[in-house]
Order: structure tokens, then C-alpha cells, then sequence
């Protein structure tokens, strides 16, 4: 998804804007989106959430089915969901880890990364990044203290999944996704929770990941296969879906809301 990665200079970038109205091309070729804990129940009640092998890493939305092909970006650039996973959000902007660089105030602040390929960006258009002496403008400051909390929030759903992996939880599983006319799809090649361990796991230790959190990522994620079967996955291989179709109306499928197609969401 990030093409050209480059650090945020406040004097080589000065004049550059951010346009946040554009389409989700960028993300046309995920078929797993990392999610963090504070967007889990946004995630479960549309996208399949699923764990990477092993436990170490973030869980992930499955989007996709064939390698290359998100499903849910249209050859318009339209993104077929009600709700935008924090991930493709903060494009293009990336925090790098680890490491703090200092800036000219003499206070340490997380170096900032930009998707130089990104259509967000230029200088004629959206809103200014820094003002003409160089400091960050109040629109940049919400960005900085949005993407430090996304990092924080990826360091704790990190731990809470290790909590799920080291207390025996995941298991490497294929799951299918039934379509309610067309043909069954199988994917494999990452974790799920394994109900019977689930069931058997002590009291203390359940009670130990319910305090923490950890608890919450399981039974979303749960919850999340259901759209196996009920989502836009689904959807796609009953329907024979092709990203050159006319945008079908989200709202006529899943009760979407009215502005199910805005970009910036």
C-alpha cells in the first residue's frame, strides 16, 4: 500500500497540502487489513477478522480473496463498507518505529513518513501541512496526535494478541466462505480460535483476559466469521461481483447509511 515512503521534512515539504477527499485505489491490491483494539467491533460486524500466523502482529480484516484483489475497492475507487479501517485512514502518513527524531523546539516527536505516490498530496490543493515558517499547522498537529494514538493502539492490540497466542488460543484453521448462491470459497493461511481450547481455558486466566482486553478481541472475532456467509465477501461470489460494474448501492445490500461511498470517512 505505501509505494514511496520518504520522512516529512518541514522545509523540503513546507508547502505541501493534504486533499483527503480521494478514492481507495491505494489500497486496491490488500486483501488483509490490520485492525487495532479500539476499531474491533466496527471491524466484526462487516469483515472477517482473522489472526497472523503464529500470533506475533496485529489481527486483520479479510478483504480479499485472490491474491492482489481487495474486494472491496471498485475500479472507481469506491470503498464498499460502512466503516473505513483506521489502517487505509491514516494513509498516507506512517509513523516510523522505532526511533524519535528531534525537532526544532528541541522536543522529541516520532518521525513521520508520507506516501510521496499518494493523490492526497500536492501543493495546490487540500489543507496546509506547515505554515510558511515552518511549524506544523493545527490541521498537521490533529494528524501527529491522531497517529500517535493509532501507534499506541497498535502496541496494545500486539500484546493482546501475544496474551491470546501464549495462552494456547490459535490454531491454524481454513475457513470457507458460503456464498448464498455460487460456489463455497476455502482461504488458509492464518490463525483462528480454537473453541474447545476456549472452553477449557481456566477460569483465572479467562478472568485474566477479560480485565486486560484480550477477551474482547476473541469474541469479535468470533463474531466476525459470521460475515463468512452475511458480508460483502459473500456477496461478491454469489453475485460474480467485477470491479468494473456500476457501483451497486450499499444501502439496498446491508442498510448502509447514506454516505457509505465518502471518501474521507
Amino acid at each position: 500500500m505505501f509505494r514511496q515512503l520518504k520522512p516529512l521534512d518541514r522545509e523540503e515539504h513546507r508547502h505541501l497540502r493534504l486533499s483527503a477527499n480521494q478514492p481507495y485505489h491505494f489500497a486496491a491490491s490488500e486483501i488483509l487489513i490490520p485492525v487495532v483494539f479500539s476499531e474491533i467491533a466496527n471491524i466484526a460486524r462487516e469483515y472477517p477478522i482473522v489472526f497472523p500466523r503464529g500470533g506475533q502482529g496485529l489481527p486483520a480484516a479479510l478483504v480479499g480473496l485472490d491474491p492482489g484483489v481487495n474486494a472491496h475497492v471498485r475500479d472507481t475507487g469506491h470503498w464498499m463498507g460502512r466503516y473505513v479501517p483506521a489502517h487505509l485512514r491514516r494513509y498516507p502518513f506512517q509513523l516510523a518505529e522505532p526511533g524519535t527524531l528531534a525537532a526544532s523546539d528541541g522536543q522529541q516527536r516520532f518521525s513521520i513518513l508520507i506516501d510521496e505516490s499518494a493523490p492526497h498530496l500536492s501543493e495546490s490543493e487540500g489543507e496546509r501541512l506547515f505554515t510558511d515558517e515552518g511549524k506544523s499547522t493545527p490541521f498537521m498537529e490533529r494528524i501527529e496526535k491522531l497517529l500517535l494514538v493509532l501507534m499506541q493502539d497498535f502496541e496494545r492490540t500486539r500484546q493482546l494478541v501475544k496474551m491470546i497466542a501464549d495462552t494456547g488460543l490459535l490454531t491454524e484453521k481454513p475457513l470457507t466462505v458460503r456464498p448464498g448462491q455460487g460456489k463455497p470459497r476455502q482461504v488458509k493461511g492464518f490463525d483462528v480460535i480454537d473453541t474447545e481450547r476456549l472452553r477449557n481455558t481456566e477460569p483465572q486466566k479467562l478472568a485474566e483476559m477479560m480485565h486486560k482486553g484480550a477477551l474482547t478481541i476473541v469474541y469479535a472475532h468470533m463474531i466476525s466469521l459470521t460475515n463468512l456467509q452475511d458480508g460483502w465477501l459473500a456477496h461478491t461470489l454469489s453475485t460474480g461481483v467485477k470491479g468494473k460494474e456500476d457501483v451497486p448501492h450499499f444501502e439496498s445490500l446491508f442498510g448502509g447509511k447514506d454516505d457509505a461511498f465518502r471518501f474521507d470517512a
